[in-house]
């Protein structure tokens, strides 16, 4: 019987967070007392509700082409889990989601590949700056292109990304 040499991976990662400041009671620590938190069941900064990713992986004898889908929905960037305000640095980080596509060649002790992140060239931004170089947000990078070559020495591998 002839074994195929078609391979299909496909790959659900979902990943739920819900993560809430709780109350602590007030207590005499130190010689001083501490208040209630102004911060319970308010959101954690940073923290989305839910990540999901989905992906697919096709081989074919020593071609290789994978794709990989990536939402995360809107998130706060301050404990106060404001929604909008006049500084740049406190401010609901909208939803986005990310598409990426790679293919690799191997032959004998050499591997090629390629990708290209951010396929449908999304704007978005998952952090805000609060100092340097400005208050504001920290945009991720446009759609982009990238090759590697991959050299198996032995037991070691030698990769070069560029």
């Amino acid at each position: 019987m002839k074994r195929r040499q078609l391979r299909i991976i496909l790959f659900l990662a979902p990943t739920i967070l819900q993560m809430q400041c709780s109350t602590f009671k007030p207590s005499n620590f130190g010689g001083r007392l501490r208040k209630q938190s102004g911060y319970n069941q308010k959101k954690v900064e940073y923290v989305p509700a839910v990540i999901f990713r989905t992906g697919t992986t096709y081989a074919y004898k020593n071609f290789s082409f994978a794709d990989q889908y990536s939402y995360t929905p809107e998130q706060y960037s301050d404990a106060d889990n404001l929604q909008s305000v006049s500084l740049a640095i406190y401010e609901l980080i909208p939803a986005y989601s990310v598409m990426d596509f790679s293919a690799s060649y191997a032959w004998r002790a050499l591997s090629f590949g390629t990708g290209v992140n951010n396929v449908g060239n999304s704007s978005f931004f998952t952090r805000r700056a609060g100092g340097y170089p400005e208050p504001g947000i920290i945009p991720t990078d446009p759609v982009n292109l990238y090759f590697t070559l991959q050299v198996k020495l032995l037991y070691f591998a030698v990769v070069f990304r560029v």
